[in-house]
Order: C-alpha cells, then sequence, then structure tokens
C-alpha cells in the first residue's frame, strides 16, 4: 500500500540522522519556545528558557544514555 519508511533518514559517511532523532530535536525546541511564550506573556525574561534549555538538556541526554 505505502511504501515503507527506513529508520534513517538520510546518511552521510558515518554521520546518519534517524527519525527518532529528528522528532526529539522538534519536540525540545517547540517545547523551548512554547514555554519562553508562556514566560515572556507573564512578564518574565524569555532568554532565561533558552539558558536553561543547555543545562537540563546535557544531563538529560547523559541520563539517557546511562539508562
Amino acid at each position: 500500500m505505502y511504501p515503507p519508511f527506513g529508520p534513517i533518514i538520510f546518511q552521510i559517511g558515518p554521520f546518519s540522522l534517524h527519525w527518532y532523532g529528528l522528532i526529539m530535536v522538534v519536540a525540545i525546541v517547540t517545547a523551548a519556545w512554547i514555554a519562553s511564550r508562556y514566560v515572556a506573556w507573564h512578564g518574565q525574561e524569555s532568554n532565561t528558557i533558552w539558558d536553561m534549555l543547555l543545562w537540563v538538556l546535557i544531563p538529560a541526554l547523559i541520563g539517557e544514555r546511562l539508562y
């Protein structure tokens, strides 16, 4: 019916981009954007969310790999 999709979107040498990786990046950026808009709407500085993203994302990725 539909052509089957592989798990890899594209591959350049040893680097390959998987669908789940693309979905994770889009979800993280979208959540941070929504959170920054929410914070700005409540009168706070929205750059704080983007700064916190780095401090949250690195331990989350380390924990993901350790699990």
